[in-house]
């Protein structure tokens, strides 16, 4: 697969009948996509191209790097949570050491 195949198809964007807007790139990963095939409806699709037009990063992110931010989130979350609970512990330890 070339740098620029769809991910979902595999084929670029000159090989595909159902692509009649261009391909669009997560702005995550960088993988471009065909519309069609990662389920990019037009009103969507042209407020991308708007967002794009008017010298901004696009704002889409494919399916594969949501749920890899929402799982990174979540761990992120959770980490927080458990250094908090070692420097209340620790803490508690100064405490009782002094």
């Amino acid at each position: 697969m070339g740098k620029f195949d769809c991910p979902k198809c595999g084929k670029t964007a000159s090989k595909c009948a159902s692509n009649k807007t261009g391909s669009l790139a997560c702005s995550v990963c960088t993988l471009w996509y065909h519309p069609p095939c990662a389920k990019v409806e037009q009103q969507t699709l042209d407020i991308i191209h708007k967002v794009v037009e008017l010298g901004m990063t696009s704002p889409w992110v494919c399916e594969v790097c949501v749920s890899g931010l929402e799982k990174m989130s979540k761990d992120v979350k959770q980490n927080k949570a458990k250094i908090g609970a070692l420097e209340t512990k620790v803490e508690t330890i100064d405490n009782e050491v002094e």
